[in-house]
């Protein structure tokens, strides 16, 4: 379930291909053009551990099954895979749905995920995400007098934090060290801020309920309505098959892979 497996160390032997990315976004039911800034959801699936109480062994052609080891059940899909599929429809959804948040929420979000929104503005499509991010299944959200608080309606447990904050927090560390190492956008920061460097572009929400874009690195807003489409999928809307190209035509950096292999467990 989301936010069980955070942390967990990379069990998987090798960090998935670029080509295998686009291979499980599509399983996931990703459209590529449209649905870019989700692929990080696709990446870190594939990284996914098994998680306790299955065992995970390969056919004699080396395809990976499952094991339930209480009931001895098999079964071809990762015990993940419906987690990570609901995780992208509902993230989608509320993206898509819901108003986009405002600027001192993704900024404040931002913060407190460990990000420094004046230096790394690429990164705070992270913020934005982890802002509208849904609460899992399995959990629902409350309010007292002290707040918003989340439970778990497995363990009957009680949280003030989001089930998913963990989530995002793995995610900046992740997408930082990918920038560090080849001193650019990873390929889930293009497919949510475009290939240009210079600017880090959202969509959010005035204080009366109309939407502006703010660039996080140059701090310009503008209210041009051409401009909300330009900027709510930079890179899909540049070309519809955007992601393909970022995939097929961007080069391959081995540090990439490797930072993303020394950082990342199962997100979820």
């Amino acid at each position: 379930r989301p936010s069980d497996t955070v942390n967990k160390p990379v069990q998987a032997s090798d960090l998935p291909t670029l080509g295998e990315i686009d291979a499980y976004a599509e399983y996931l039911g990703m459209v590529p053009g449209e649905d870019g800034p989700f692929l990080w959801i696709a990446e870190q699936a594939l990284c996914a551990p098994c998680p306790d109480g299955y065992r995970e062994l390969e056919d004699h052609r080396g395809k990976p099954f499952y094991i339930d080891l209480d009931t001895d059940a098999v079964q071809w899909d990762h015990p993940y895979d419906q987690d990570y599929e609901q995780l992208f429809l509902s993230l989608k959804h509320a993206l898509k749905t819901e108003p986009p948040p405002t600027k001192v929420d993704v900024h404040a979000m931002g913060v407190y995920l460990g990000l420094a929104p004046e230096r790394e503005g690429r990164l705070m499509w992270i913020a934005k995400q982890a802002t509208m991010a849904p609460v899992p299944s399995g959990w629902t959200e409350h309010e007292d007098a002290s707040g918003p608080y989340y439970y778990d309606t497995d363990s009957e447990e009680t949280s003030r934090t989001h089930p998913l904050d963990d989530t995002f927090r793995q995610l900046v560390v992740i997408e930082r060290k990918k920038t560090e190492v080849v001193n650019g956008s990873s390929l889930c920061t293009l497919a949510n801020m475009g290939d240009d460097e210079r600017k880090a572009p959202a969509q959010l929400s005035t204080a009366d309920g109309g939407t502006f874009i703010y660039d996080w690195i140059t701090g310009v807003d503008s209210a041009d309505p051409s401009m909300v489409k330009v900027y709510s999928n930079p890179v899909a809307d540049a070309n519809p098959g955007a992601w393909r190209n970022i995939i097929h035509d961007r080069p391959v950096h081995e540090e990439e892979a490797t930072a993303s292999k020394n950082t990342s467990g199962s997100l979820l």
